[in-house]
């Protein structure tokens, strides 16, 4: 049986303000302007702008997050979380930072954590369940793009989008189809079919003693027969594998990154970590390999030593995690000096 899948999510305590004390949070609070697009298809297509000195022609930098159906960001007893993993507000200063809600989300809500398992405890909207695909986030996030070099008059000396986890994916169609882009910025995803991470997990751990070659064999059984269903019905919300509708499914299944990728023209960044348990490096690897055998030389890849989102676990010398160590910032700022080696050449 496969394991029970962990929920990659892109979370950052950025607060460690009890919520008793806690004063209630809203976009204008932390900087945010709201806007919304009302859309046939879409529904209501909720997005954030966030100018630190009014100034239309900074940059626009489009972040686009990870799965789940969290409100970017949350009250815990805890203190203050995000999903969004950008808080230098030094860094925020050069940019117009621009945030999208998945559908039905709200921008903040109150949450909880598991503490059996560490992970955050939410209950899917129904807007979210029934609308959540790779197309809805693709398409608003273009619609969102259109809104803001038309009737919000940004205009930016370049359109920087960044896809973390999930929005790895996200950022990858939507660079393909939206020429506007400048810079693309690819952080912690896959290079090829969701599906095919599990294998490659379930082989791994065959390689590493942690379960039998024939447990393996029987765990990508089991992955074979759930694609076969989830495409067989592709569009349902009501069945859910691993936490997942097969709609969500089916649409980030129905591409790979890679496939977008090779139509982009611009600038691509992509960066992944070798001890990543949520994406597979070795998924991830053939992206270089593919852009090489094409002779495409807009592709910088960079592969660091931590596990998902840039994390480093610190252990003693028994090899006992006493705590973690998160590397995104710095990572996030190579990725920021190599936007700026791009629009030198």
């Amino acid at each position: 049986m496969f394991r029970k899948s962990t929920v990659v999510l892109l979370f950052v305590l950025w607060s460690a303000t009890a919520m008793a004390q806690a004063p209630i949070l809203s976009p204008e609070k932390l900087g945010y302007e709201a806007h919304s697009i009302d859309d046939t298809a879409l529904g209501k297509v909720n997005y954030y702008i966030r100018n630190e000195g009014a100034d239309p022609n900074k940059p626009i930098l489009l972040y686009l997050d990870g799965s789940g159906p969290y409100p970017l960001f949350q009250r815990m007893k805890q203190g203050y979380g995000s999903t969004v993993m950008l808080q230098d507000k030094t860094v925020l200063a050069n940019f117009n930072l621009v945030l999208i809600s998945k559908p039905g989300v709200p921008f903040v809500d109150d949450m909880e954590m598991d503490n059996s398992t560490g992970m955050p405890i939410y209950d899917p909207p129904e807007e979210y369940t029934r609308r959540l695909s790779l197309d809805w986030r693709v398409d608003s996030a273009k619609k969102v793009i259109d809104e803001l070099l038309g009737l919000r008059g940004l205009k930016p000396s370049k359109l920087i989008v960044i896809g973390i986890s999930e929005g790895f994916h996200v950022a990858a169609k939507l660079a393909s189809i939206e020429p506007r882009i400048t810079h693309v910025g690819l952080f912690v995803g896959n290079g090829l079919n969701q599906f095919y991470d599990f294998t490659i997990a379930a082989r791994m751990r065959a390689e590493r003693g942690e379960l039998s070659a024939t447990d393996a064999q029987t765990e990508i059984d089991q992955l074979i027969d759930a694609a076969k269903e989830i495409y067989a019905d592709p569009n349902s919300v009501e069945k859910f594998w691993m936490g997942h509708t097969y709609k969500r499914w089916s649409s980030f299944c129905s591409s790979a990154p890679l496939e977008h990728l090779l139509k982009v023209k611009s600038p691509i960044f992509v960066a992944c970590c070798s001890l990543d348990k949520n994406t597979s490096i070795v998924s991830a690897d053939y992206i270089p390999l593919e852009f090489a055998k094409r002779g495409r030389r807009n592709l910088t890849y960079r592969v660091y030593p931590y596990e998902h989102s840039f994390v480093e676990r610190i252990t003693d010398k028994d090899g006992r995690v006493t705590g973690t160590n998160s590397h995104f910032a710095e990572v996030f700022n190579e990725f920021l000096k190599w936007v700026e080696l791009q629009s030198i050449e």
